[in-house]
C-alpha cells in the first residue's frame, strides 16, 4: 500500500499525490479516513466524498471502503476538534467499495 510507512518511519513525505486505501468514517459531525494498517485518522480536503456516503447512514454514522489520492501533510492536529493526525490535501476520490453502518 502506497504511503503506509511514510508517516510512521519519519521519512520525508512526498510532495506529489499518492493513493491511499482505507475506511472512510463519517457521521453528522465529522469525517475522516483510516488507512489500511495505520491507526491515525486522516482528514480529507478537496475531494467530493458524497459518492462514499450512504444517505441512510449519514446521520448515525457509516463506513465506506475507499481509495483516495492526495498529498499527505506532516503529522499534526487537524480537522474538527483536531481529531486528525494528518490531512490529505488536493484529494480525489478514486473508488468506493462496500458501504455499511457504523457499529
Amino acid at each position: 500500500l502506497a504511503g503506509a510507512g511514510l508517516a510512521s518511519c519519519g521519512e520525508r513525505l512526498p510532495d506529489r499525490p499518492i493513493a491511499y486505501r482505507g475506511e472512510y468514517h463519517y457521521d453528522a459531525e465529522s469525517a475522516y479516513l483510516v488507512q489500511v494498517g495505520v491507526e491515525a485518522k486522516i482528514c480529507i480536503q478537496g475531494a467530493d466524498m458524497v459518492p462514499a456516503v450512504q444517505p441512510e447512514f449519514s446521520a448515525s454514522g457509516g463506513i465506506s471502503d475507499v481509495v483516495v489520492r492526495g498529498i499527505l501533510s506532516k503529522p499534526g492536529r487537524y480537522g474538527h476538534l483536531e481529531a486528525c493526525s494528518y490531512v490529505l490535501s488536493d484529494a480525489e476520490l478514486l473508488g468506493v467499495g462496500e458501504r455499511r453502518p457504523r457499529e
